[in-house]
């Protein structure tokens, strides 16, 4: 079975033969629009996964202690700027998913189709939102300038060390 694969000497061989057949790759299904995968049932979804809010919830508790324990004002008030920024942060995008669900919902009452929104929708949808409440004026210019700041800083990696 090692030996050569036969071929016919009556065609030209093209360029780019594939040597080894490979397997055929494994066609990947999404399981929201797969019907092997079942209906959605988002209370035994929430039965199976809902120790992954435990979880976070102890990990915001953790720190609410962490707070009242410490006495270092600078590390007691690094914590709870993170603890702020973790409920912010779920806040912001329960309410996103809120209003995306609704409004979703009356297209489909409208009669178009479902449409699921990806991850970077979501965090497209976000950005917006703080555009929004940055409002216009300085605070908007001040959000960009950190943002280009900082883009110019990642993109200056790539550059080689003669033209930084």
């Amino acid at each position: 079975s090692y030996r050569p694969a036969e071929m016919t000497s009556k065609r030209p061989v093209p360029r780019y033969r594939q040597v080894v057949e490979l397997p055929k790759k494994e066609e990947h299904r999404d399981p929201r629009f797969n019907k092997f995968s079942g209906k959605f049932n988002e209370g035994l979804f929430k039965r199976s996964y809902g120790f992954l809010e435990d979880y976070e919830k102890n990990e915001i508790e953790e720190l609410r202690k962490k707070v009242v324990k410490t006495k270092d004002a600078s590390e007691k008030e690094e914590l709870e700027r993170v603890q702020a920024d973790s409920k912010t942060k779920e806040e912001k995008q329960k309410n996103i998913q809120r209003q995306w669900k609704k409004s979703e919902m009356e297209a489909v009452k409208q009669g178009k189709k479902a449409f699921y929104l990806k991850k970077s929708d979501k965090e497209k949808l976000a950005l917006y939102e703080q555009y929004k409440k940055l409002g216009e004026g300085k605070g908007v210019d001040k959000f960009l300038e950190k943002r280009r700041k900082k883009n110019s800083a990642s993109e200056k990696r790539f550059l080689p060390n003669a033209r930084r």
